[in-house]
């Protein structure tokens, strides 16, 4: 007696639940991704912009070769000039020695240079601008042509360690007044604070003299003694201050407060945490999406079953 096998067919009916089954699992992919990304940190090498005040300075009105209307529309481009500093850096490559050479591996053979970065905004075709300070005789005159794609003109401050003032000249460049002073502003930059890249500091970044500017420089004695003082009365940071300095030295992992035990943490523990943390933060739209999916995969069940049925 012969056996004759059966042949196999795939049944296209089972195509809906095939790929129903493979959206459900991308999803919980996808979600599980989402829920658990962490923004990455911003860059040291990133810029600390500042917003810097620019003071309104009266200039003496002399008779002018423009008429009114043409004053009008200077002095409508020269109000929109402003100057403002932020903190830049920049990787200066290294020579490799033996005296610096463990120096150069932790660093990847570049050093990093902060200096604060002046820029000059908001200059139009019309008019100019002459930029000075009180720190040394450097004068520079800035036409629209010396800017940058951004429309900027930027350029590195004389010193960080101390405060200094500088005055900004618009001049007027077309008309029978070319040349004539249109508007002066004044702006200040603040006095970098070295210290704010401490280990206090990253433990207690809201601490006043970890601002990334300060008025007036500080001693270490008096970083020191503020330091100890905003500890005794902010004990309730604690944690979060150890949470903070583990962050710092854990790139890949944020850890918070309620992380903490004691003074030691287990790194897992603190992934398994923050996770089911966000877990928690987004049930409802966890619980919405199974929900949705789950009904679709139970209607293309009930269409399988009654096609089948009526076969």
């Amino acid at each position: 007696m012969v056996k004759i096998e059966k042949e196999r067919k795939f049944k296209t009916e089972y195509i809906p639940v095939y790929i129903s089954s493979i959206i459900l699992v991308l999803f919980f992919a996808l979600l599980i991704l989402t829920i658990n990304y962490e923004g990455k940190p911003v860059s040291d090498s990133g810029k600390t912009s500042t917003n810097a005040q620019n003071e309104e300075l009266a200039i003496t009105k002399t008779d002018s070769k423009c008429s009114q209307e043409q004053l009008s529309e200077l002095l409508n481009l020269a109000n929109g000039v402003s100057g403002d500093y932020e903190l830049s850096s920049r990787d200066i490559p290294l020579e490799l020695t033996p005296e610096n050479a463990e120096y150069y591996k932790d660093h990847n053979g570049v050093q990093k240079y902060r200096f604060i970065e002046i820029t000059l905004k908001g200059l139009k075709e019309g008019i100019y601008a002459q930029i000075s300070n009180n720190f040394n005789n450097d004068v520079k005159i800035i036409k629209v042509t010396d800017l940058n794609e951004e429309g900027t003109y930027k350029y590195e401050a004389p010193n960080m360690e101390r405060k200094i003032t500088y005055t900004v000249d618009i001049f007027a460049e077309k008309y029978d007044c070319n040349g004539e002073l249109i508007r002066k502003v004044s702006f200040e930059t603040k006095v970098y604070n070295s210290f704010n890249q401490r280990t206090g500091c990253i433990m207690y970044p809201n601490y006043e003299n970890c601002a990334t500017f300060l008025d007036e420089e500080i001693t270490p004695e008096d970083f020191m003694t503020g330091l100890d003082k905003y500890k005794e009365t902010h004990k309730e940071q604690e944690k979060q201050a150890q949470a903070n300095l583990i962050s710092a030295f854990e790139g890949n992992i944020k850890v918070n407060a309620e992380d903490i035990n004691g003074t030691k943490i287990d790194k897992k523990t603190g992934v398994m945490n923050k996770f089911v943390k966000k877990v928690s933060d987004n049930k409802d739209l966890i619980a919405i999406a199974c929900v949705t999916i789950g009904l679709g995969v139970l209607v293309v069940v009930l269409i399988m079953f009654i096609r089948r049925h009526r076969l």
